[in-house]
């Protein structure tokens, strides 16, 4: 039982990842709750999103520059999971505050280590 795991704006230009072992991925919902003066309570749900997170660790250097440059353009991506000859697709944008490859993978000069966080859209 393989898995492999890919993100791109399209199948034909996607980049491969291997996630650490700290692979998340779950859902959060946005919502407020408010309670009255009379005791009643009142829930107003905005939205439901699924988010996934993982670190990535020896990730080269021109597949790095690729994943910043679609933080930098906003780009709408696909999260391609491929498990025993079935793909998952997931439509999701990377949600990072900062670009996800910033530091290099000691003692490498041609590796990098961030983490990626995605989040899907709809």
């Amino acid at each position: 039982m393989s898995i492999a795991y890919s993100l791109g704006p399209t199948s034909a230009t996607e980049v491969t990842f291997y996630p650490g072992w700290d692979y998340t991925s779950g859902e959060e919902m946005d919502r407020t709750v408010m309670r009255s003066r009379t005791g009643k309570l009142y829930t107003y749900k905005w939205s439901d999103t699924k988010t996934i997170e993982f670190k990535v660790n020896y990730f080269d250097n021109s597949d790095a520059a690729i994943v910043n440059s679609w933080w930098d353009s906003q780009t709408e991506l696909i999260w391609f999971v491929n498990q025993d000859g079935t793909t998952e697709c997931t439509s999701v944008m990377l949600m990072n505050k900062e670009a996800p490859f910033r530091e290099y993978q000691k003692p490498y000069t041609t590796k990098f280590q961030g983490v990626i966080k995605l989040e899907e859209y709809l």
